[in-house]
């Protein structure tokens, strides 16, 4: 569809039937030069309300949010340093898996 839409453009202005605008237009968005300049004047005076509606909502906030901040500390658990002596397997020392050879000569050094 916009394949024929460019071919259609281009031998339309080729053949110079194509419609003429008046004067003081646009080609481009074929709107009058000052409704360009008035919607930019627009646009700017709401960006800029805008930005001042949000730094005073941030400056309003901040200083509120900062008197609840507390500092994080992490709690001291009891057990964090402290080392087993000695280990609690139903098994004992040795390891749970190895081969019966192993077992033999663990305990024959023993």
């Amino acid at each position: 569809m916009a394949t024929w839409r460019n071919a259609y453009r281009v031998f339309s202005t080729a053949s110079g039937a194509a419609r003429k605008l008046p004067p003081g237009f646009d080609k481009a968005a074929s709107l009058p030069k000052e409704h360009h300049s008035q919607e930019a004047k627009k646009w700017k005076r709401f960006s800029l309300a805008f930005g001042l509606v949000v730094a005073g909502v941030a400056a309003y906030i901040f200083p509120k949010e900062l008197e609840h901040h507390e500092v994080y500390i992490p709690p001291e658990y009891p057990f964090i340093d402290r080392k087993v002596k000695e280990p609690r397997f139903p098994w004992g020392n040795e390891p749970l898996i190895g081969t019966p050879y192993d077992r033999v000569r663990r305990m024959e050094q023993d």
